[in-house]
């Protein structure tokens, strides 16, 4: 898991070269915090391939949390809102790679 910050967010997510899934949450929110282990494991399951990265410091693209975005090549691609099943999550991975 990368800790993303204003210093490190270009890097890290707009300039990789691989697929990027962004969930902009936060600690205090209960949906996010279900989220966790899902993410956890997908971040485990694809770490060859996608980054997984945790921040709520750039959530510009929706107001509702969890937010999750799906970065290729720099571009937003696909999102997520909310508390989702793990295959919708897979499903939007694979479609990425």
């Amino acid at each position: 898991m990368i800790d993303l910050t204003d210093a490190n967010f270009d890097e890290e997510v707009l300039h990789s070269d691989v697929p990027v899934l962004v969930d902009f949450g936060a600690g205090w929110c209960p949906p996010c915090r279900a989220m966790d282990p899902i993410v956890e494991e997908l971040s485990q399951t694809y770490a060859s391939t996608v980054s997984r990265s945790k921040t709520w410091r750039h959530v510009t693209m929706s107001t509702a949390l969890p937010t999750f975005v799906f970065f290729k090549d720099g571009q937003p691609v696909d999102t997520a809102v909310g508390r989702k099943a793990k295959s919708e999550l897979v499903e939007k991975l694979d479609a990425l790679l």
